[in-house]
């Protein structure tokens, strides 16, 4: 099972580049030893910091991130998502974002941040989602 994370507005202020949650973290953490999944980062983040500075954070559960695809006009991140599922034979996957237009076509798949943040309420729902994929 993959699951596809941003950063910005699920475990770091997007305001204050400094600010990261670790409670969010944390439940990312749990949510991957509790499942078995493992994380690909779907944000810009992953132009600006190694694959080892987020397998720091998520406890080495990083295997990796989705490729930069700019298609002109509306960005959404669902199409590099679908890439990566295509090119890695993905069958179970979910996305956690704060943005739901970014995934216009597998809003099923999303669980969406509420609160700026991952949050207990958004761990269950991904148990939920993962236990049915």
């Amino acid at each position: 099972m993959i699951i596809f994370i941003d950063i910005d507005g699920v475990i770091k202020d997007p305001k204050n580049h400094d600010n990261w949650y670790s409670d969010s973290i944390g439940l990312i953490n749990k949510l991957c030893a509790d499942t078995d999944a493992k994380l690909v980062i779907a944000s810009n983040w992953k132009l600006l910091k190694p694959l080892s500075f987020f397998n720091k954070i998520f406890n080495g559960n990083v295997v990796g991130v989705t490729p930069d695809i700019n298609q002109g006009g509306d960005y959404h991140k669902e199409p590099e998502v679908l890439s990566y599922v295509r090119q890695h034979n993905v069958e179970a996957w979910i996305a956690i974002d704060d943005k739901d237009y970014e995934y216009p076509k597998t809003q099923k798949r999303l669980v969406l941040t509420s609160e700026g943040k991952f949050t207990e309420t958004e761990y269950q729902q991904c148990i939920n989602l993962l236990c049915v994929s």
